[in-house]
């Protein structure tokens, strides 16, 4: 048994992890991610906290979803169209799609950006900038100081 996380990597789940609350413990001890936050799901679906992990298949795949609140979920790039139980915005990981991606129907060649080689702002940061510099200057505020 193992754990996907967003990001692709794999988590392997020790012997000694029983129920959903421990390997929810045993993933936040691992990585940081706080039990609170954390969705797992099996190819049936959502595993809830009273589920007995010993009920699962040994080798099935256990991904791990991100809860950012209560309407923005993060996956991997496999498991989005799977999520028929969550309702919210569903993000991929970056980390995700790039191990998903198909690099045979890449048809154009990588595009550098001159700019950002060349330390220039672009046009789309030149045209934040007023936006920016008013964000800054009313941080305080937003912020109660």
């Amino acid at each position: 048994m193992r754990v996907v996380l967003p990001s692709e990597e794999v988590l392997p789940v020790p012997e000694g992890v029983g129920t959903v609350p421990d390997l929810k413990s045993h993933i936040e001890k691992e990585i940081g991610i706080p039990g609170a936050v954390q969705r797992l799901f099996t190819g049936r679906g959502e595993l809830s906290d009273t589920q007995p992990l010993a009920a699962l298949p040994r080798n099935v795949d256990i991904d791990l979803v991100i809860a950012a609140g209560r309407s923005y979920f993060i996956c991997r790039a496999g498991l989005r169209d799977r999520l028929d139980s969550v309702s919210g915005e569903i993000f991929v990981t970056h980390a995700s799609r790039l191990a998903a991606r198909d690099e045979a129907n890449l048809t154009d060649d990588p595009q550098a950006n001159l700019a950002a080689a060349r330390n220039e702002p672009t046009p789309q940061q030149e045209e934040s900038q007023p936006f920016l510099e008013a964000f800054a200057r009313n941080r305080k505020a937003r912020l109660g100081h």
